[in-house]
Protein backbone atom coordinates (compact mmCIF):
# COMPACT_ATOMS: atom_id res chain seq x y z
CA UNK A 1 0.00 0.00 0.00
CA UNK A 2 1.32 3.08 -0.94
CA UNK A 3 1.80 5.66 1.84
CA UNK A 4 -0.65 8.53 1.83
CA UNK A 5 0.42 11.63 -0.16
CA UNK A 6 0.11 14.59 2.21
CA UNK A 7 -1.10 17.90 2.06
CA UNK A 8 1.50 20.61 0.75
CA UNK A 9 2.18 22.86 3.41
CA UNK A 10 3.93 26.19 3.06
CA UNK A 11 7.15 27.26 3.58
CA UNK A 12 7.73 29.27 6.92
CA UNK A 13 8.06 33.12 5.75
CA UNK A 14 11.89 34.25 6.54
CA UNK A 15 12.61 36.81 8.83
CA UNK A 16 12.61 40.20 7.03
CA UNK A 17 15.84 41.30 5.98
CA UNK A 18 17.29 37.59 6.31
CA UNK A 19 18.09 35.21 3.10
CA UNK A 20 16.71 31.98 3.33
CA UNK A 21 19.36 29.05 4.62
CA UNK A 22 21.57 28.22 1.87
CA UNK A 23 20.70 24.38 0.74
CA UNK A 24 24.10 21.82 0.83
CA UNK A 25 25.22 20.38 -2.42
CA UNK A 26 25.33 16.68 -2.71
CA UNK A 27 27.68 14.40 -5.27
CA UNK A 28 25.55 11.48 -5.27
CA UNK A 29 24.95 10.36 -8.99
CA UNK A 30 21.34 10.72 -10.63
CA UNK A 31 20.89 7.07 -9.98
CA UNK A 32 21.95 6.95 -6.49
CA UNK A 33 19.65 10.00 -6.11
CA UNK A 34 16.50 8.56 -7.30
CA UNK A 35 17.40 5.39 -5.02
CA UNK A 36 17.46 7.75 -2.34
CA UNK A 37 14.58 9.63 -3.31
CA UNK A 38 12.17 7.11 -2.77
CA UNK A 39 14.02 6.03 0.81
CA UNK A 40 13.27 9.52 1.80
CA UNK A 41 10.17 9.82 0.50
CA UNK A 42 9.00 6.70 2.67
CA UNK A 43 10.42 7.79 5.56
CA UNK A 44 8.81 11.02 5.15
CA UNK A 45 5.69 10.08 5.42
CA UNK A 46 6.38 8.35 8.37
CA UNK A 47 6.74 11.51 10.60
CA UNK A 48 4.19 15.00 11.21
CA UNK A 49 6.72 17.10 9.79
CA UNK A 50 6.19 19.01 6.35
CA UNK A 51 7.44 17.94 3.08
CA UNK A 52 9.94 20.57 2.36
CA UNK A 53 13.58 21.45 1.69
CA UNK A 54 14.84 21.29 5.06
CA UNK A 55 13.24 17.95 6.00
CA UNK A 56 14.37 16.45 2.82
CA UNK A 57 17.72 17.44 3.89
CA UNK A 58 17.78 16.35 6.58
CA UNK A 59 16.42 12.60 6.22
CA UNK A 60 18.45 12.45 2.73
CA UNK A 61 21.86 12.65 4.46
CA UNK A 62 20.69 10.56 7.31
CA UNK A 63 19.75 7.38 4.72
CA UNK A 64 22.53 8.52 2.29
CA UNK A 65 25.16 8.06 5.30
CA UNK A 66 26.97 11.14 4.95
CA UNK A 67 26.55 12.67 7.44
CA UNK A 68 27.54 10.34 10.71
CA UNK A 69 26.60 13.03 13.91
CA UNK A 70 23.10 13.59 11.73
CA UNK A 71 22.03 10.63 11.85
CA UNK A 72 23.27 9.79 15.38
CA UNK A 73 20.96 12.67 16.15
CA UNK A 74 18.13 11.55 14.28
CA UNK A 75 18.40 8.51 15.58
CA UNK A 76 18.19 9.67 19.38
CA UNK A 77 15.45 11.71 18.43
CA UNK A 78 13.33 8.86 17.05
CA UNK A 79 13.85 7.00 20.67
CA UNK A 80 12.29 9.83 21.89
CA UNK A 81 9.98 10.62 19.35
CA UNK A 82 8.78 7.72 17.54
CA UNK A 83 6.83 10.39 14.93
CA UNK A 84 9.24 13.90 14.68
CA UNK A 85 7.53 16.97 15.00
CA UNK A 86 8.13 20.01 12.46
CA UNK A 87 10.55 22.02 15.48
CA UNK A 88 12.34 18.38 15.82
CA UNK A 89 13.58 18.25 12.17
CA UNK A 90 13.67 22.24 12.02
CA UNK A 91 16.35 21.73 15.06
CA UNK A 92 18.25 19.13 13.14
CA UNK A 93 18.16 21.36 9.79
CA UNK A 94 19.94 23.66 11.48
CA UNK A 95 22.64 21.96 14.02
CA UNK A 96 23.48 19.19 11.29
CA UNK A 97 22.57 20.49 7.72
CA UNK A 98 22.77 23.89 7.38
CA UNK A 99 25.71 24.85 6.50
CA UNK A 100 27.22 28.56 8.47
CA UNK A 101 26.22 31.96 6.97
CA UNK A 102 28.66 31.92 3.94
CA UNK A 103 26.57 34.58 1.99
CA UNK A 104 27.40 37.04 4.40
CA UNK A 105 30.55 36.31 4.79
CA UNK A 106 30.74 36.69 0.87
CA UNK A 107 29.26 39.74 1.17
CA UNK A 108 31.69 41.10 3.52
CA UNK A 109 34.62 40.03 1.43
CA UNK A 110 33.21 41.93 -1.48
CA UNK A 111 33.01 45.47 0.22
CA UNK A 112 36.02 45.24 1.83
CA UNK A 113 37.32 44.43 -1.82
CA UNK A 114 35.55 47.62 -2.84
CA UNK A 115 36.84 49.80 -0.25
CA UNK A 116 40.07 48.54 -0.60
CA UNK A 117 39.80 49.25 -5.00
CA UNK A 118 38.64 52.69 -3.79
CA UNK A 119 41.63 53.37 -1.77
CA UNK A 120 44.16 51.46 -4.59
CA UNK A 121 42.24 54.44 -6.92
CA UNK A 122 42.95 57.25 -4.75
CA UNK A 123 46.47 56.67 -4.26
CA UNK A 124 46.92 55.85 -8.21
CA UNK A 125 45.88 59.44 -9.03
CA UNK A 126 48.03 60.63 -6.10
CA UNK A 127 51.30 59.11 -7.51
CA UNK A 128 50.53 60.10 -11.16
CA UNK A 129 50.14 64.04 -9.67
CA UNK A 130 53.24 63.31 -7.67
CA UNK A 131 55.27 61.97 -10.63
CA UNK A 132 53.98 65.19 -12.55
CA UNK A 133 55.00 67.28 -9.71
CA UNK A 134 58.49 65.46 -9.57
CA UNK A 135 58.38 66.07 -13.20
CA UNK A 136 58.17 69.92 -12.77
CA UNK A 137 60.80 70.25 -9.88
CA UNK A 138 62.81 68.31 -12.19
CA UNK A 139 62.53 71.29 -14.41
CA UNK A 140 62.93 74.07 -12.72
CA UNK A 141 66.22 72.54 -11.24
CA UNK A 142 67.36 72.91 -14.65
CA UNK A 143 67.01 76.05 -15.20
CA UNK A 144 68.38 76.91 -12.02
CA UNK A 145 71.31 75.68 -13.79
CA UNK A 146 71.39 77.10 -17.33
CA UNK A 147 69.74 80.09 -16.08
CA UNK A 148 70.69 83.55 -17.41
CA UNK A 149 72.37 85.73 -14.90
CA UNK A 150 71.51 88.58 -16.11
CA UNK A 151 67.87 88.13 -16.25
CA UNK A 152 67.25 85.28 -13.15
CA UNK A 153 63.61 86.29 -13.14
CA UNK A 154 62.79 86.02 -16.88
CA UNK A 155 64.08 82.76 -16.91
CA UNK A 156 62.50 81.00 -13.77
CA UNK A 157 59.51 83.00 -14.28
CA UNK A 158 58.02 80.17 -16.03
CA UNK A 159 58.84 77.43 -14.26
CA UNK A 160 58.00 79.22 -10.52
CA UNK A 161 54.41 79.50 -11.71
CA UNK A 162 54.60 76.08 -13.14
CA UNK A 163 55.88 74.31 -9.82
CA UNK A 164 53.56 76.79 -7.77
CA UNK A 165 50.65 75.66 -9.48
CA UNK A 166 51.54 72.29 -9.21
CA UNK A 167 52.27 71.97 -5.80
CA UNK A 168 48.75 73.29 -5.16
CA UNK A 169 47.32 70.59 -7.31
CA UNK A 170 49.05 68.24 -4.84
CA UNK A 171 47.91 69.56 -2.13
CA UNK A 172 44.49 69.09 -3.49
CA UNK A 173 45.14 65.31 -4.61
CA UNK A 174 46.65 64.55 -1.09
CA UNK A 175 44.24 66.03 0.81
CA UNK A 176 41.83 64.11 -1.20
CA UNK A 177 43.86 60.80 -0.48
CA UNK A 178 43.91 61.76 3.35
CA UNK A 179 40.37 61.52 3.58
CA UNK A 180 39.36 58.58 1.56
CA UNK A 181 41.64 56.78 3.40
CA UNK A 182 39.85 58.06 6.66
CA UNK A 183 36.49 56.71 5.46
CA UNK A 184 38.20 53.19 4.24
CA UNK A 185 39.45 52.96 7.57
CA UNK A 186 36.27 53.49 9.18
CA UNK A 187 34.34 51.37 6.22
CA UNK A 188 37.26 48.75 7.40
CA UNK A 189 36.11 48.88 10.93
CA UNK A 190 32.35 47.83 10.05
CA UNK A 191 33.58 45.54 7.52
CA UNK A 192 35.68 43.92 10.15
CA UNK A 193 32.76 43.81 12.88
CA UNK A 194 30.34 42.48 10.54
CA UNK A 195 32.70 39.67 9.59
CA UNK A 196 33.30 38.76 13.03
CA UNK A 197 29.48 39.36 13.96
CA UNK A 198 29.08 36.52 10.77
CA UNK A 199 31.79 34.33 12.44
CA UNK A 200 30.07 34.16 16.06
CA UNK A 201 26.91 33.48 14.87
CA UNK A 202 27.89 30.56 12.90
CA UNK A 203 29.29 28.59 15.71
CA UNK A 204 25.97 29.81 18.20
CA UNK A 205 23.26 28.15 19.24
CA UNK A 206 20.46 30.84 18.75
CA UNK A 207 18.36 29.22 22.05
CA UNK A 208 20.93 28.81 24.85
CA UNK A 209 23.27 31.32 23.70
CA UNK A 210 25.85 29.08 23.87
CA UNK A 211 28.32 27.63 21.29
CA UNK A 212 26.93 25.50 19.39
CA UNK A 213 28.46 21.56 18.45
CA UNK A 214 30.44 22.87 15.14
CA UNK A 215 32.15 25.94 18.28
CA UNK A 216 32.52 23.45 20.53
CA UNK A 217 34.19 21.14 18.04
CA UNK A 218 36.23 24.00 17.21
CA UNK A 219 37.19 24.38 20.42
CA UNK A 220 38.23 21.04 21.25
CA UNK A 221 40.18 20.70 18.82
CA UNK A 222 41.99 23.68 19.32
CA UNK A 223 42.45 22.27 23.05
CA UNK A 224 44.08 18.77 22.10
CA UNK A 225 46.21 20.41 19.90
CA UNK A 226 48.05 22.87 22.52
CA UNK A 227 50.69 22.47 25.00
CA UNK A 228 49.66 22.15 28.78
CA UNK A 229 51.74 22.89 32.05
CA UNK A 230 52.51 19.17 33.64
CA UNK A 231 49.67 17.98 35.43
CA UNK A 232 46.99 19.23 33.39
CA UNK A 233 45.12 18.54 30.38
CA UNK A 234 41.48 18.90 28.68
CA UNK A 235 38.47 17.90 30.50
CA UNK A 236 35.30 17.05 29.56
CA UNK A 237 32.32 18.01 31.41
CA UNK A 238 28.89 16.56 29.36
CA UNK A 239 25.49 17.39 30.73
CA UNK A 240 22.08 16.37 30.19
CA UNK A 241 18.98 17.63 31.52
CA UNK A 242 16.80 15.03 33.36
CA UNK A 243 13.28 14.10 32.01
CA UNK A 244 13.43 16.60 29.68
CA UNK A 245 10.83 15.08 27.42
CA UNK A 246 8.76 15.17 30.86
CA UNK A 247 9.25 18.67 30.66
CA UNK A 248 8.07 18.98 27.54
CA UNK A 249 5.08 17.08 27.69
CA UNK A 250 3.88 18.40 30.74
CA UNK A 251 4.34 22.07 30.00
CA UNK A 252 4.93 22.29 26.58
CA UNK A 253 7.72 23.09 24.36
CA UNK A 254 7.70 26.81 25.10
CA UNK A 255 8.80 26.05 28.72
CA UNK A 256 11.09 23.21 27.01
CA UNK A 257 12.71 26.54 25.18
CA UNK A 258 13.11 28.42 28.77
CA UNK A 259 14.95 25.85 30.32
CA UNK A 260 17.34 25.53 27.85
CA UNK A 261 17.62 29.61 27.78
CA UNK A 262 18.08 29.14 31.51
CA UNK A 263 20.43 26.41 31.71
CA UNK A 264 22.66 28.37 29.33
CA UNK A 265 22.66 31.24 30.93
CA UNK A 266 23.59 29.22 34.03
CA UNK A 267 26.53 28.00 32.16
CA UNK A 268 27.77 31.01 30.89
CA UNK A 269 27.99 32.33 34.32
CA UNK A 270 30.05 29.60 35.49
CA UNK A 271 32.48 28.76 32.27
CA UNK A 272 33.10 32.26 31.78
CA UNK A 273 36.77 32.16 32.56
CA UNK A 274 39.12 31.91 29.50
CA UNK A 275 40.01 28.55 30.28
CA UNK A 276 36.55 26.96 29.57
CA UNK A 277 33.75 26.78 27.04
CA UNK A 278 30.25 26.15 27.37
CA UNK A 279 28.27 24.74 24.40
CA UNK A 280 25.27 23.19 24.04
CA UNK A 281 25.89 19.93 21.63
CA UNK A 282 22.67 18.07 21.61
CA UNK A 283 18.24 18.85 21.87
CA UNK A 284 19.14 18.30 25.95
CA UNK A 285 22.84 17.68 26.01
CA UNK A 286 25.30 20.15 26.99
CA UNK A 287 29.74 20.49 27.39
CA UNK A 288 32.05 22.28 29.11
CA UNK A 289 35.50 21.92 27.78
CA UNK A 290 38.05 22.94 30.29
CA UNK A 291 41.39 23.15 28.35
CA UNK A 292 43.64 22.84 31.01
CA UNK A 293 42.37 20.93 34.35
CA UNK A 294 42.58 18.25 36.30
CA UNK A 295 39.72 15.60 37.15
CA UNK A 296 39.37 16.68 40.52
CA UNK A 297 38.78 20.10 39.28
CA UNK A 298 36.63 18.98 36.36
CA UNK A 299 34.38 16.75 38.91
CA UNK A 300 33.85 19.87 41.34
CA UNK A 301 32.58 22.07 38.65
CA UNK A 302 30.33 19.62 37.71
CA UNK A 303 28.63 19.62 40.95
CA UNK A 304 28.79 23.31 41.30
CA UNK A 305 26.80 23.18 38.18
CA UNK A 306 24.00 20.79 39.48
CA UNK A 307 24.04 22.39 42.90
CA UNK A 308 22.85 25.67 41.03
CA UNK A 309 20.51 24.01 38.48
CA UNK A 310 19.48 21.75 41.40
CA UNK A 311 18.23 25.28 42.90
CA UNK A 312 17.04 26.84 39.82
CA UNK A 313 13.38 27.43 39.22
CA UNK A 314 11.72 27.79 35.87
CA UNK A 315 9.09 30.75 35.89
CA UNK A 316 6.26 31.82 33.71
CA UNK A 317 6.65 34.86 31.95
CA UNK A 318 4.86 37.51 32.80
CA UNK A 319 3.75 35.82 35.86
CA UNK A 320 6.83 34.97 37.29
CA UNK A 321 4.96 31.64 38.72
CA UNK A 322 7.08 29.35 39.21
CA UNK A 323 6.11 25.88 37.58
CA UNK A 324 8.86 23.61 36.90
CA UNK A 325 12.26 22.70 38.51
CA UNK A 326 14.83 20.68 36.51
CA UNK A 327 18.03 18.42 37.29
CA UNK A 328 21.17 17.91 35.62
CA UNK A 329 23.14 14.45 35.33
CA UNK A 330 26.89 15.01 34.14
CA UNK A 331 29.95 13.34 33.30
CA UNK A 332 33.38 14.18 33.65
CA UNK A 333 36.49 12.81 31.89
CA UNK A 334 39.80 13.95 31.49
CA UNK A 335 41.86 13.05 28.53
CA UNK A 336 44.24 10.33 28.73
CA UNK A 337 47.67 9.32 26.47
CA UNK A 338 46.31 8.67 22.73
CA UNK A 339 43.10 10.02 23.22
CA UNK A 340 41.32 12.45 20.41
CA UNK A 341 38.39 14.62 20.59
CA UNK A 342 35.90 11.25 19.87
CA UNK A 343 37.56 9.34 22.77
CA UNK A 344 37.31 11.96 24.71
CA UNK A 345 33.67 12.36 24.27
CA UNK A 346 32.92 8.86 24.41
CA UNK A 347 34.38 8.36 27.89
CA UNK A 348 32.38 11.77 29.34
CA UNK A 349 29.53 9.95 27.58
CA UNK A 350 30.07 6.66 29.41
CA UNK A 351 30.06 8.42 32.86
CA UNK A 352 27.15 10.33 32.04
CA UNK A 353 25.10 7.31 31.15
CA UNK A 354 26.59 5.29 34.62
CA UNK A 355 25.53 9.15 36.76
CA UNK A 356 22.02 8.76 35.08
CA UNK A 357 21.65 5.17 35.78
CA UNK A 358 22.60 5.40 39.19
CA UNK A 359 19.99 7.92 39.68
CA UNK A 360 20.13 11.04 38.08
CA UNK A 361 21.10 14.42 39.40
CA UNK A 362 24.93 13.29 39.98
CA UNK A 363 28.19 13.19 38.83
CA UNK A 364 30.15 10.23 37.37
CA UNK A 365 33.74 10.88 36.50
CA UNK A 366 35.70 8.30 33.90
Amino acid sequence: MKPPVPEPVPEPAASPGLPLPMMPQYAQTREESVALLKLVIAEMSQHDAPFNPATFAVFYEHLAGINPRLTEAVQQAKQVEPRLKPHTLAHLFREHVAPADELATDTVRKDFQRVMSDVAASASRTGKSARAYGTQLADLSKALEEQDAASPAASLSPHLSEVAGGTAHMQTVVAELESSVAQSQEQIVQLREALERSRVEAVTDALSRLRNRKGFDEALREALASQNAQGLTPCLVILDIDHFKRVNDTHGHPVGDTVIETLGQTLARVANGPNMVAARIGGEEFAVLMRASTATQAKQLAEVICSLVRATKIRKRGTQEVIASITVSAGVAARRPGDDGASLIAAADAALYRAKQSGRDRVAVA
